[in-house]
């Protein structure tokens, strides 16, 4: 197991990271806390993508926690959720949600940062890429989905909630939220705060095929499971992920929700791999 920072997560020995891909995995506790502790002093600048029907909020304990720490954090809205639920419309779909972030980070004239994509940013981080390479320092996909070249997020379901999702298409209608119980989400404070801030989903995004973009460099990357989120398509991109010597993994023992469950874990966790 590897020990970190206590003053960065709250259970560390939870982290658990892929020794051969990554250094803090295979040192010794001497030296990881020496590893640690200069990562710890050196700042990075987060640009955190929130999921399918969540917005900017979701990030408020990471956000705050980093920011104490002295990092530089900024939270995007996606179009049609959050605070800009009223913007959606029929046609927006993934390709608006990577303009969001881009012109968000060209704007705000953010360089060498950490690009981070939940769940379904994974998609639009992946979008982003290509657009901003020479701003990106590095990408984690945290507990997502990741881009396959002609597909689309809906080609990771089957069956009834496939054709669940299917039938919002059908009648150009955007989709609800999962229940909070499935993410893990049980906590009454928790479901409190989340309920009122969900938002339907514009169909679209679940539907526009990711389409590949060479870039001219490779740029660091991470893939970070929440392993308490039983899902299938994540289990198989973290095996993807593992397969490429390139890309850091590790799984954190927390739900898909963990962001706002396990903010801690979830700070542990995006610090290491930044």
């Amino acid at each position: 197991m590897t020990e970190l920072d206590p003053q960065v997560g709250t259970h560390p020995e939870q982290f658990q990271a892929n020794a051969a891909q990554h250094p803090v995995a295979a040192a010794s506790p001497s030296a990881n806390e020496t590893i640690v502790a200069t990562r710890q002093r050196k700042k990075h600048t987060f640009v955190l993508v929130h999921g399918a029907w969540f917005g900017a909020w979701v990030w408020r304990d990471v956000a705050s926690g980093l920011r104490e720490m002295g990092h530089v954090v900024t939270t995007p809205t996606l179009t049609g959720v959050g605070e800009r639920r009223h913007l959606g419309d029929g046609a927006t779909d993934l390709s608006t949600h990577i303009e969001d972030v881009a012109i968000h980070v060209e704007m705000e004239d953010l360089q060498d940062i950490v690009l981070v994509g939940w769940s379904y940013a994974g998609l639009v981080i992946a979008g982003v890429l290509p657009r901003i390479e020479h701003r990106i320092k590095s990408m984690i996909y945290l507990d997502a989905f990741l881009p396959e070249d002609g597909k689309a997020v809906i080609d990771s379901y089957t069956g009834d909630r496939r054709a669940g999702i299917e039938v919002h298409r059908r009648d150009n209608t955007s989709v609800p939220p999962l229940p909070l119980a499935y993410l893990g989400v049980t906590e009454q404070l928790l479901i409190d705060f989340i309920t009122p801030r969900l938002a339907p989903q514009p169909w679209r995004t679940f539907f526009e095929p990711f389409k590949e973009i060479t870039r001219s460099r490779e740029v660091p990357t991470g893939y970070i499971r929440c392993t308490l989120h039983k899902h299938e398509p994540f289990d198989i991109a973290l095996e993807r992920m593992k397969a490429d010597p390139r890309v850091r993994t590790a799984t954190i023992q927390t739900g898909h929700t963990g962001v706002l469950t396990d903010p801690n874990e979830t700070i542990n966790a995006l610090i290491s791999f930044a």
